[in-house]
């Protein structure tokens, strides 16, 4: 943040506020939405974002048959021939 041409370092739940909004503008901007709701927790060394209704179709819901061949998602062995 910026205050009358310096910056501040954020802390506490400033910082992890900045940090939610940082990874839902960045979701919005390249993919063209994001999150309804994002959390961001800090424990120790790690940080955690936990977002929810993102819209975006979950991988596990994706149709197979339109997988290409060969791709993970792929029914069978690309090898088996028949």
């Amino acid at each position: 943040m910026e205050a009358a041409g310096r910056k501040t370092a954020l802390s506490g739940g400033e910082l992890l506020a900045a940090i939610s909004t940082g990874i839902v503008g960045n979701l919005r901007e390249h993919y063209g939405r994001g999150p309804m709701k994002a959390k961001t927790y800090a424990i120790d060394d790690i940080v955690v974002v936990v977002m929810r209704g993102s819209g975006f179709t979950p991988l596990g819901s994706v149709s197979t048959s339109t997988a290409p061949a060969g791709s993970p998602g792929q029914q069978g062995n690309a090898s088996d021939t028949g």
